[in-house]
């Protein structure tokens, strides 16, 4: 879509929390007017014990962008086809 950026940020050690929170800071320190939408990918569970399985990273990630202004965190859920 025109006027919306894709960014992929890289983290040399599977480091996954720090680099985006760095990255977010530095984007909001250059323009704090900036409103970030942060999306996450949200499987569609289809067993209760999948819980402990799917979703973790997306659950670590909402809680630390939690309370950061001009970050909006959304969901995106997901359901895997039966072929897949």
């Amino acid at each position: 879509m025109p006027g919306i950026e894709l960014v992929i940020v890289e983290s040399p050690y599977r480091e996954l929390i720090r680099p985006l929170i760095r990255y977010l800071e530095a984007v909001a320190e250059r323009d704090p007017s900036t409103l970030t939408v942060v999306l996450l990918p949200e499987r569609i569970l289809r067993h209760w014990w999948e819980r402990f399985l799917y979703n973790q990273n997306a659950h670590r990630i909402r809680d630390a962008l939690t309370g950061h202004p001009g970050i909006i965190v959304a969901d995106v859920p997901f359901r895997r086809t039966a072929g897949a």
